[in-house]
């Protein structure tokens, strides 16, 4: 149940998802995937919000997004081109955007 009085969004380290593949950055068990994600959806998350992986991903797993925000670093990535994420909040809306840099 979404609460559309506030847009919420979890900021962390470690992603629960990435894409497709289990990789060691993520929350490897399923169970505790599961729980993270219910919570999330119970509480109305707009987003999951991670760093640790260097580059930028998103995944939406029910209508909750799950991004990864790349990395400011100079120098070779795990994968894409260093930027961050831009949020841009109007009155109860939301947006993001990755700004590259150059």
């Amino acid at each position: 149940m979404r609460d559309s009085s506030y847009i919420k969004i979890v900021l962390t380290h470690y992603p629960v998802f990435d894409g497709e593949q289990p990789i060691m950055w993520r929350l490897a068990s399923d169970a505790e995937r599961a729980k993270v994600q219910s919570l999330l959806q119970r509480y109305g998350a707009y987003a999951w919000c991670a760093g640790h992986i260097h580059g930028l991903r998103e995944t939406r797993v029910g209508s909750v997004r799950h991004l990864t925000c790349g990395a400011m670093a100079p120098g070779v990535l795990d994968y894409g081109n260093p930027g961050y994420l831009l949020f841009t909040f109007a009155r109860d809306s939301l947006s993001w955007q990755f700004v590259e840099l150059n």
